[in-house]
This record gives C-alpha cells, sequence and structure tokens, in this order.
C-alpha cells in the first residue's frame, strides 16, 4: 500500500488505512471497522467489502 504507515501513538480516526486507500468511503475515515475471521487462519477489518459489512452488522446487533 503506497504513502506512510499511520502513527501508532496518534492513528487516525476510523480505519487505520483509510488515509492511504484508493477504495476508502466517508464511512472508512470516521468509524473503525470490526474484525471479523475471514476464516480459520486470517481476520480483516474492512467497510468496503459488502460480505464483510453483513458479518459486523450480524456481530454489532
Amino acid at each position: 500500500m503506497p504513502g506512510q504507515a499511520p502513527d501508532l501513538a496518534a492513528p487516525p480516526a476510523g480505519c487505520r488505512f483509510a488515509p492511504r486507500c484508493s477504495h476508502a468511503t466517508d464511512q472508512c475515515r470516521t468509524q473503525e471497522p470490526t474484525r471479523v475471521e475471514a476464516d480459520e487462519f486470517h481476520s480483516v477489518a474492512c467497510w468496503v467489502r459488502p460480505d464483510l459489512q453483513e458479518k459486523t452488522h450480524a456481530v454489532r446487533q
């Protein structure tokens, strides 16, 4: 991913990747996405992926 990694002492609001992500939306810049299990060995936190939005919505309810 191009650009500078965020300052971990003062991370940006929302998703930490939003400032460098070409797919970032307003939601990405204001709300930190919920981490969900993608498979046995991986987890993902992303508002852009529709399949993850459904999973995170179910987790938040």
